[in-house]
Order: structure tokens, then C-alpha cells, then sequence
């Protein structure tokens, strides 16, 4: 059989599904182990989430879509 060339999401998703790695939503790196087991649906890396906590905490922003620029409530 050819290898062929599977999208990150679909890697992702055969990961996810078969409880095995997974990826962060913003940096692309492996979610460890670790924090899987401690946040089962994490989307992104411990790096990733405490860089977005920081910014939500100093700007005072409380949504980030994943991937994404931080939005302001209204």
C-alpha cells in the first residue's frame, strides 16, 4: 500500500477517537499525556492555554476562539 498524506484534523480525529495523541488547536505540538489525563477534551498544549490565560487576564478578554484573536464581550 502507497502511504498517503492524512489532514491534521483527520489525524486528530482517528487520535482522539482511538484515545491516543492529540494535538494542539494553536501551535500544532502534541498535548502531553499528562494534561490529556487531567483535561481529557483539551484542545490546546499546557504552553498554548496558559499564554491565552495570561493575555485574558491582562486585557481583560474572555473569549478566544480556538486558532483565533481574542474577542471582547460587547
Amino acid at each position: 500500500m502507497l502511504p498517503t498524506r492524512e489532514s491534521p484534523q483527520l489525524t486528530d480525529a482517528i487520535a482522539h477517537a482511538a484515545g491516543t495523541l492529540r494535538f494542539c488547536a494553536d501551535c500544532g505540538l502534541a498535548i502531553c499525556a499528562e494534561r490529556l489525563a487531567a483535561v481529557p477534551l483539551a484542545q490546546r498544549c499546557l504552553d498554548c492555554q496558559t499564554r491565552i490565560e495570561e493575555a485574558d487576564s491582562l486585557s481583560g478578554s474572555f473569549e478566544i476562539p480556538i486558532g483565533g484573536a481574542p474577542s471582547r464581550p460587547d
